[in-house]
């Protein structure tokens, strides 16, 4: 990858990790606001809510981060990376993006699962406040999106790598930008 492939890599992570926190935190507050102590099981319980993030953030990461990230990729805004994996689990995904991100919040449902019960088995039983819940959904985000957001960026550029069809750098983005994204 090249270097400002790299610094684009981490610049998008941080920043859509922390607006999915935020909404994520704005949501949760909202959601959980009429419940005076939050449990994980029961009729008020968050379980289910916890359990649907990774779904969430792996779905919405992808589906609006791809269009974003290809766009940037297509005008030249970012450079396309100098290699990627190119025969890898990411060359793999659907390149339409719903189907992407489908697939993309199936796998974090499988990936977050065990230890998200984990963490729930391990705290059941213990009320929490509703700050303390939005602080655990918050922190719960973040991972999530530490760990989706770059492959979602990763995906973009092997679709990049494989559009420009082993063109000269300098013709990369005039394809990209005409839409031949395979």
């Amino acid at each position: 990858m090249s270097l400002a492939f790299d610094r684009f890599l981490v610049r998008e992570t941080i920043a859509i990790a922390a607006f999915n926190a935020g909404m994520n935190a704005a949501y949760t507050s909202w959601l959980w606001s009429r419940l005076p102590t939050l449990s994980l099981g029961g009729p008020a319980g968050i379980a289910t809510d916890l359990a649907a993030t990774p779904m969430f953030i792996g779905f919405l990461s992808a589906l609006l981060g791809t269009a974003a990230i290809r766009k940037k990729l297509a005008t030249g805004a970012v450079m396309l990376p100098r290699a990627v994996p190119g025969d890898g689990a990411l060359a793999r995904l659907p390149r339409g993006i719903f189907a992407r991100a489908s697939v993309l919040a199936l796998l974090a449902m499988v990936a977050f699962s065990v230890p998200l019960f984990a963490a729930m088995t391990a705290a059941e039983g213990q009320p929490i406040t509703l700050g303390e819940g939005v602080v655990v959904k918050v922190v719960l985000t973040i991972l999530f999106s530490i760990v989706l957001v770059p492959l979602t960026v990763l995906a973009a550029g092997v679709d990049a790598a494989r559009a420009s069809n082993g063109r000269p750098r300098g013709d990369r983005n005039q394809s990209l930008a005409a839409g031949e994204w395979g």
